[in-house]
């Protein structure tokens, strides 16, 4: 499901927990649907995707843009261990998401911003 409806982290490539997070996201959503067929748009699914994982997706594809404009910047600052090492080492650890990643630059956060197309 996550290779097949373009679920990918285009960072790393993985498509694993999109293709299960996009699963559950359907399965509450058809719940919803047999269990009020007349109240609930199938549609929620597409929104509940949209708002959940292209929010990371679309945070992802800034990053990488931002890190293959200047990857050399990136691994000097990842060597010296600061704000940038103890950010990789929380999303590593699942402690942060991509949005998290993106505010942790204050600021600076509207570079992901234009680079979002």
């Amino acid at each position: 499901m996550g290779d097949a409806a373009g679920l990918v982290d285009p960072f790393d490539g993985e498509g694993i927990y999109y293709a299960i997070r996009s699963a559950q996201l359907a399965a509450e959503v058809l719940a919803d649907y047999l269990e009020h067929p007349q109240q609930v748009d199938l549609a929620r699914y597409q929104a509940r995707v949209d708002q959940e994982l292209m929010a990371e997706i679309q945070r992802a594809k800034a990053l990488m843009r931002v890190f293959n404009l200047c990857p050399r910047f990136f691994v000097a600052a990842l060597e010296r261990g600061g704000l940038l090492w103890r950010t990789a080492c929380e999303f590593l650890r699942g402690e942060k998401t991509y949005v998290d990643v993106g505010r942790t630059l204050g600021p600076l956060e509207f570079i992901l911003a234009i680079l979002d197309w």
